[in-house]
């Protein structure tokens, strides 16, 4: 209740227009140096991120390349997977999921079953020899800069350390100043990362190299994974610009002493073109980016950069009382539950256009999973792009906090895998147009993965479309449309081939599909020994018509007539959809008095389970 309050009271403020604009507010602080990754702080100019630990001992930042994955391009694609699709069908109807469930598992999953990962870049380690006792620390993200600040002092001598990745510049900046002339000392590696945990360990490489006298470098491979070869290759360079003191390269150690201060540059690149094509050469493209801003000073790079993130970050202000409060980030969390705190929430708010902003922009990929940050090399899920949740919710924001153009690389994202996914359409579902199951990953697989229980669900291309139509429906625009229609119209296509007949009820479902990511409690359903993960599982998910399907598939049908009534075309299918749609199970409310997940009543197996799937008509 006290944080339905603070919404409220946020609400109110936000309406009003009582509080000052005061940008200098709109940071994340904290009194000590991140012990883990996910404490660190996140910078980003939508290709290129770090995560910043902020020690100041022995500083780290965990360097990505939005390219940089496993694999290289495949299809998944399970050729004559529909012949099944009958049987399946049947079997689900009568109520036998476990045959079902099974044959679907060895008839209509992709090959192979699981899809590639996305990899950490490298580590860039600093060491500052007598920073290990520090007092007077802050550790600040200044999001409406767009920069991280670390601030300490050693000896009498303050020392910060503000970092930054530039979209005009397309690098990443660290620099290091200090109150006191000839104060800065440090050495730096580049580090690689390999992942030793996966079964084609040694598959990729890095070799790191020092270059006189200012510069480092790492090359590498990709690693293969899943039997699909590791077809990337990259690059990235590290270099020293000191004012004063002395700087030179030891092997592949760069030494810095006793200089007034330090500016370094990073750039990195990989030869990924797009899912098809990986012949790009990542030396050049480093070259190139450090040549051009080889005469640019520290200044300028970062104004150029705050100048660009201000552009977006600036449209939208959340003002709320002690948003700007002197209590660290980390303890007014802490305190939430004890006391409102509107202000945090505005933070919140600011928070997720912040990712938004840093992790994606134009001419860029989609963010992922985890944005563009991760340091592990078999992150959680694989750090992909999950299509059941987590994509679509990175772009919730886009439209609604005045970031509409930072959603064009999840448009650019449909438009692959409408392409990849008409092969998959046809061979899996025996469909015309486009699929896209629950996951994704940088070479557009579109085929079902993960096992049954997830990969059954053939909505995922028309959750992404629902963005293409709220689009239109914040800025209507007849060269979009006219440019849209085709995928829209493909999905729609997809989704009106599948639907098929409940023997029971007569509504058009989608059979078989689920609810993501919930197990429903029919009888006999739980633990149980799932043949095509190998793994014990909570329960079964597969049902026909799932709440969720429906209220997707009625968006994506109303998307469509309105759509061709509009460019007055496909008057034939206009008729078809909405003959369909009148034959959509509707919504139907429970003996709890609850929205029904599924068509019939059945309890949760896990009812406090993160994904609440049905709501997808009401939220956002």
């Amino acid at each position: 209740m006290k944080r339905i309050l603070s919404f409220l009271i946020l609400a109110g403020l936000v309406s009003s227009g009582a509080v000052a604009q005061d940008w200098s507010t709109i940071r994340l602080t904290y009194d000590e140096p991140a012990s883990a990754w996910n404490e660190g702080l996140p910078v980003g100019n939508g290709r290129l991120g770090a995560m910043v630990y902020g020690i100041p001992g022995q500083e780290r930042l965990a360097l990505n390349e939005e390219t940089l994955w496993s694999g290289g391009p495949y299809d998944p694609t399970n050729e004559g997977g529909a012949e099944a699709l009958p049987e399946i069908r049947r079997l689900l109807f009568s109520g036998d999921v476990e045959k079902a469930h099974d044959l679907f598992g060895r008839t209509m999953m992709g090959v192979p079953y699981e899809q590639q990962k996305y990899q950490p870049f490298g580590t860039l380690w600093l060491d500052f020899p007598g920073h290990e006792s520090f007092t007077d620390y802050a550790r600040t993200l200044d999001m409406d800069a767009g920069q991280v600040v670390v601030r300490y002092v050693v000896d009498g001598v303050t020392y910060t350390r503000t970092t930054f990745s530039s979209a005009p510049a397309q690098v990443l900046v660290v620099r290091l100043e200090a109150s006191e002339s000839a104060s800065i000392s440090f050495d730096a590696m580049l580090q690689g990362v390999r992942n030793p945990a996966h079964s084609n360990y040694g598959t990729d490489y890095f070799r790191m190299d020092g270059l006189p006298d200012d510069t480092l470098r790492i090359t590498g491979k990709s690693s293969d994974y899943l039997g699909i070869k590791g077809a990337l290759t990259y690059e990235g360079r590290l270099v020293a610009r000191a004012e004063g003191g002395t700087t030179e390269v030891d092997y592949r150690t760069l030494k810095v002493r006793d200089a007034d201060a330090v500016t370094l540059v990073f750039a990195g690149a990989t030869s990924f073109v797009n899912y098809r094509d990986v012949s790009g050469d990542p030396a050049k493209r480093v070259a190139a980016t450090l040549a051009g801003v080889a005469e640019t000073d520290y200044r300028r790079l970062a104004e150029e950069q705050m100048a660009d993130h201000r552009a977006l970050f600036r449209r939208v202000w959340v003002g709320a009382p002690e948003i700007g409060s002197t209590s660290t980030t980390g303890r007014r969390l802490e305190q939430l539950d004890a006391r409102p705190d509107p202000g945090l929430f505005a933070l919140a708010y600011q928070w997720g256009r912040y990712l938004l902003i840093s992790s994606s922009r134009p001419g860029t990929q989609a963010a992922n999973l985890q944005g563009i940050w991760n340091e592990d090399p078999n992150p959680s899920w694989d750090s992909k792009y999950t299509v059941n949740i987590n994509l679509p919710m990175n772009y919730w924001p886009a439209e609604s906090a005045s970031l509409p153009e930072l959603a064009g690389p999840l448009y650019a994202l449909i438009e692959d895998v409408a392409e990849a996914g008409v092969s998959v359409a046809r061979e899996h579902w025996g469909a015309r147009g486009w699929v896209l199951h629950q996951n994704t990953d940088l070479w557009r697989a579109t085929a079902p993965m993960d096992g049954p229980s997830w990969g059954a669900w053939p909505v995922g291309g028309a959750w992404l479309v629902t963005h293409l139509v709220e689009r239109d429906r914040f800025d209507p625009n007849a060269a979009f449309l006219d440019h849209w229609y085709p995928i829209l119209r493909g999905q729609a296509r997809f989704l009106a081939d599948i639907l098929v007949e409940h023997p029971e009820r007569g509504w058009m479902v989608t059979a078989p599909s689920n609810s993501p990511e919930n197990f429903p409690a029919y009888p006999g359903n739980g633990r149980y020994f799932d043949e095509t993960s190998g793994l014990f599982l909570r329960g079964r998910m597969m049902q026909a018509g799932p709440t969720m399907d429906n209220h997707v598939i009625r968006f994506v049908f109303e998307g469509f007539l309105d759509w061709a009534d509009r460019l007055d075309r496909d008057s034939g299918m206009r008729e078809e959809i909405a003959a369909l749609m009148d034959r959509l199970p509707p919504n139907q409310v429970g003996r709890h008095g609850q929205l029904q997940k599924w068509l019939d009543d059945w309890e949760d197996l896990e009812p406090t389970h993160r994904h609440v799937s049905h709501l997808w008509g009401v939220y956002p």
